[in-house]
Formats: C-alpha cells, sequence, structure tokens
C-alpha cells in the first residue's frame, strides 16, 4: 500500500475528519497527545495534507481545536458548524476558514450521501509559499479578527475551487516529475482565490449569537489568569448559575466547565511555545498550584507539559 492508497483508507475507514483523536489505528502507529498535524507530518512525511470523505461524523465529537490551519470544504450534504456561541449551517459550496486553536465542532445534518474535502497544513508550510507582498494567511488573520469562520463559493467559482482540490486529491503524495510543483501551484491559486473572496464578499451571513453564551465566553476569556466560578460568569450575564449553566451546554454542545478548561490548556500550548517557564504558566492560566495544572494538561492532551514542549521544539528547531 502506497502513501495515497494508505492515506485514502484512513480517511474513509477510521476518520470523521482529519483532526479525529482516535484516527490512527494502532498498528499504523501513535503519537502522545491525540492525532493532529505532527501525527500526519510524522507518518506521511508532509506538512499539507488533502482527504476526502464520504462517511458521516460520529454522534458526537466534542468542540476542539488544533495546531494547525484548517479549510473544510462541503461538495456534498449539509453539516451544522458550531464554534463557541456561533452556528452555521453549511451546505454544498461553502467553506469553513479554521485557524490555530478555535474551538470547534462540526456536526451531520444530513444522514447519507454527503462529501467533504479537508486540507490541513502548519504555519510554516504556508510561510515558505508566501511571499514579501502576499501573506497568504492572510484571509486566516481577518478571520480571526471578524469571527465570521464561513464563506461561499457559487457558479464559476464554486467550479474553479472543485477543480483545484481535485487536482490537489491527485497529485497529493505523487512521484510523478513536476506534480510535487503542481501540487504547491494549486493549492497557492486556491489561497489566492480564497482571500480574494473573502476580501470582496458582501454578503457572508453573521450567525444570531446568543447574548448570554457571547456575555459568558467574554468572561472567561478576559479572566483566563484567574480563578472563577460558574457564579461569576452568571452574574457578569445577569443570569441565574443554573440558567448559564443549561444555556451553555444547550448552545454549544459542552459544560461551561469543559469550555473553560480547554480554554485555559489552549493558553497552556501557547505560552509553552513562547518558551514561558513552567512556573508562571500555571498561575497565567488560572491555577492556583502546579499539580492541579498538571493533571489537566495531561487529562487533555495525553502528554505532559514538559512532552508537549520537547516535541514541539524537536519539531521546530530540526
Amino acid at each position: 500500500m502506497d502513501k495515497k492508497q494508505k492515506f485514502t483508507f484512513l480517511m474513509e475507514h477510521f476518520s470523521s475528519s482529519l483532526n479525529s483523536q482516535h484516527l490512527l489505528p494502532h498498528n499504523l502507529g501513535s503519537i502522545p497527545g491525540g492525532f493532529n498535524m505532527n501525527d500526519l507530518s510524522k507518518l506521511f512525511g508532509e506538512e499539507c495534507v488533502i482527504g476526502k470523505t464520504s462517511k458521516l461524523l460520529a454522534p458526537y465529537v466534542e468542540l476542539h481545536h488544533h495546531d494547525f490551519y484548517e479549510i473544510l470544504y462541503i461538495k456534498k450534504g449539509s453539516f451544522k458548524f458550531t464554534v463557541d456561541e456561533k452556528n452555521y449551517e453549511i451546505n454544498p459550496g461553502d467553506m469553513v476558514l479554521i485557524t490555530p486553536t478555535t474551538l470547534h465542532v462540526l456536526d451531520n445534518l444530513t444522514t447519507a450521501d454527503c462529501e467533504r474535502i479537508i486540507i490541513n497544513f502548519s504555519d510554516s508550510f504556508i510561510d515558505k509559499l508566501s511571499s514579501p507582498n502576499t501573506d497568504l494567511k492572510a484571509v486566516f488573520k481577518k478571520v480571526d479578527k471578524s469571527k465570521n469562520y464561513c464563506i461561499s463559493f457559487r457558479n464559476e467559482a464554486q467550479k474553479r475551487v472543485e477543480n483545484y482540490l481535485g487536482i490537489l486529491l491527485d497529485t497529493q503524495f505523487s512521484e510523478k516529475y513536476g506534480e510535487d510543483l503542481l501540487f504547491k501551484i494549486k493549492l497557492i491559486q486556491l489561497l489566492l482565490l480564497i482571500n480574494s473572496t473573502y476580501e470582496n464578499s458582501e454578503d457572508l451571513e453573521i450567525p444570531v449569537e446568543n447574548h448570554v453564551i457571547s456575555q459568558a465566553i467574554e468572561f472567561i476569556n478576559n479572566n483566563l489568569d484567574k480563578s472563577f466560578i460558574i457564579d461569576d460568569i452568571a452574574a457578569y450575564a445577569n443570569v441565574s448559575p443554573s440558567t448559564m449553566s443549561h444555556t451553555f451546554k444547550d448552545q454549544t454542545g459542552i459544560s461551561i466547565y469543559r469550555y473553560i478548561t480547554k480554554k485555559r490548556m489552549v493558553l497552556a500550548k501557547k505560552l509553552i511555545k513562547e518558551n514561558i517557564n513552567f512556573s508562571q504558566i500555571y498561575t497565567m492560566c488560572g491555577y492556583n498550584e502546579y499539580t492541579s495544572f498538571f493533571r489537566a494538561f495531561k487529562k487533555e492532551y495525553g502528554v505532559t507539559p514538559k512532552d508537549f514542549y520537547n516535541t514541539y521544539s524537536s519539531l521546530t528547531h530540526k
């Protein structure tokens, strides 16, 4: 089984998306901390991968984040995309742009005949394709600022996107002369089209937000370095703790305590990558003692903070 066959096999038989925590069967290897871009890099020797799947998503997948960029394109079927308190219904021709550390989840809205294409790539890979005048990640920076993660392609633009994606799928892992360069050329063309479409689009739908959830997330984001309880969040949003708890779970599919932990862990990984001392990180993430932080980090990612730092350092200092 060559690289392309193995990757296709994994996509069709073991993935609900490329970022599944349990995508890799044990006999194909695994990496501590859950399946992510590092796994793909080590298994396939690539910093950028594209996959297509027609499998329905698992019945319940929790809000999660990645250390890499993701482009999700819907070719068939309908899905609900949730990011923090926002919900989008995405259909054929729609694309979701997901930045590193963004908490999100995708759910089925269709029961059959679905097809989606996912591209994952590292920060360094796109930096190599960019130029001093053209930052191919510009659209992701706009997404982070606007918090509008979806973009729609219709008619000729949709045909162009699907043509680029088709060529990317065909040339990935190819050893034929010139096809490694063709892969990069088509990815650049796709990213240029995405950037220009997002820049010029006036009709991107901003989903209606739940005010209570918006207030809760605002409070959490502004106080990750502090110790607080649900009563503090509820008071900020001017609702009862019980209302806050039930509303948050109903809207996001995750308990507010679980959400807080995930946000603290996202911050922890960011600080570890910035080489902040562990003795400072746990307090900056709102923990009163290192042991509590250590247990939470290992439970979330399956590795200790030190192991994560060592793995990250080894990958970035090659």
